[in-house]
């Protein structure tokens, strides 16, 4: 059973990253109107690691319990970093040390998204355990 539960959160937390995507993207495009690209950035990554945050504990790991809330989010917010400099780490390696990759660079982009998936969904696991 518990291998299934682990399964379906894992299909949670997926879903909850496509959509927290989605909210950076926004976020990040609204705030270029009214800022500078590196301000708009950050205001997009904090709003999404917030927006997924607040889904992962309610929808993808069901925390019930009240307390704790500030730090589970800094654990959580600072997991998020660990992941996205995983992501990006892997995606340029692959960009600049496999010359396959110069006419596919989808791919080390989406190499360097499972790499940070993976590492965000454990990290998050246990965060909210």
């Amino acid at each position: 059973m518990k291998r299934s539960s682990t399964y379906f959160q894992f299909i949670k937390f997926s879903v909850v990253g496509t959509f927290g995507f989605g909210v950076d993207v926004c976020v990040f495009y609204l705030f270029t109107q009214i800022c500078n690209l590196g301000l708009a950035r950050i205001i997009a990554f904090l709003v999404a690691v917030i927006f997924t945050f607040l889904l992962n504990r309610s929808f993808t790991f069901l925390v019930e319990k009240k307390t704790g809330f500030l730090p589970e989010f800094i654990k959580y917010f600072f997991s998020m970093i660990l992941g996205g400099l995983a992501n990006l780490a892997t995606s340029l390696y692959l960009l600049y040390q496999i010359k396959f990759f110069e006419n596919y660079q989808f791919i080390p982009l989406a190499l360097g998204s499972v790499a940070g998936l993976l590492i965000n969904f454990s990290l998050s696991k246990k965060i909210f355990s």
